[in-house]
C-alpha cells in the first residue's frame, strides 16, 4: 500500500524539479545574455553547473525510487494474485469435501 502511494507522489514530484531546475537555469543564462555574466564567469559557470549537476543527481535519485517503488508494487500485486488464486482452490477443496461428506451422510443414514 505504501509504494502504491509513494509511487505517484514521486512520478509527479520528478518532473517538477526537472523543470525547476531548467527554468532556473534557462532564466540565469537569459539574464546572462542581456546583462552579460558576472564579473567571475568562471565562478558564476561553474556555480551554475554544479546547481544543475546536483538537480541531475536528485533526478536520478527520484527516478531510481520511482523504479524500486514500481518493483515493490508489482511483487505485491503478484503477490496478491497468487493468494487470491490459492485462496479460490482451497475454497473449491472444502466445497468438495463438503459436498463428499453430505454424500456419506447420506448413505450411511439410507443404509
Amino acid at each position: 500500500a505504501e509504494a502504491d502511494q509513494a509511487a505517484p507522489r514521486a512520478e509527479e514530484d520528478a518532473p517538477a524539479m526537472g523543470e525547476h531546475c531548467v527554468a532556473g537555469a534557462a532564466e540565469t543564462l537569459r539574464k546572462w545574455s542581456l546583462e552579460g555574466p558576472p564579473g567571475n564567469q568562471r565562478a558564476a559557470a561553474g556555480a551554475l553547473a554544479a546547481e544543475l549537476e546536483a538537480h541531475l543527481r536528485e533526478q536520478q535519485s527520484a527516478v531510481s525510487e520511482l523504479d524500486e517503488l514500481r518493483q515493490e508494487r508489482d511483487v505485491a500485486q503478484s503477490t496478491a494474485t497468487r493468494v487470491g488464486e490459492e485462496a479460490r482452490v482451497l475454497q473449491r477443496e472444502l466445497e468438495q469435501r463438503r459436498e463428499d461428506e453430505l454424500r456419506i451422510l447420506a448413505r450411511l443414514s439410507i443404509g
